[in-house]
């Protein structure tokens, strides 16, 4: 009897080493990818603060057809390199594709970005809404002339 007391005791011992070893890999797994995440987090809402650009410059000119070319100047102010194509261009809630003389916008310098067929005339006010690609937004009304 005392044998097989020491046997079951081993085996009892050696199965919680196993199922301690499994569960502590698994454990240490999940901390590594709650980090990771954590530091992704971290770096986007860095960006998020790091992140601002003005509307330097709006120029409308209607074509006389009811349609009007919009013309932006965007700004960069912040520390943050831009991509232009991350940007979305709304003009009274409706998007608009647009063309852009940069594809990158540096800290400090600007960008021209065109838009063709606006509707709008002559003497219509219209709102333009700009959103970069990590969601930070800017607003301006203009007039065509």
């Amino acid at each position: 009897m005392g044998f097989s007391t020491v046997v079951a005791f081993s085996i009892i011992v050696i199965s919680f080493v196993m199922v301690t070893g499994i569960v502590v890999s698994v454990a240490v797994e999940k901390i590594r990818e709650i980090n990771d995440a954590y530091r992704t987090e971290k770096r986007d809402l860095l960006k998020d603060v790091e992140t601002e650009y003005e509307i330097a410059n709006i120029n409308a000119t209607g074509n006389g057809l009811g349609y009007h070319t919009l013309e932006v100047v965007l700004r960069n102010t912040g520390s943050e390199t831009l991509e232009v194509s991350g940007f979305t261009l709304l003009v009274d809630g409706k998007i608009y594709s647009f063309s852009s003389n940069r594809s990158t916008l540096y800290p400090i310098t600007s960008a021209l970005l065109t838009v063709n067929n606006v509707l709008g005339d002559t003497g219509t006010k219209h709102r333009l809404k700009i959103v970069s690609e990590n969601g930070i937004s800017k607003y301006a009304s203009y007039t065509v002339g």
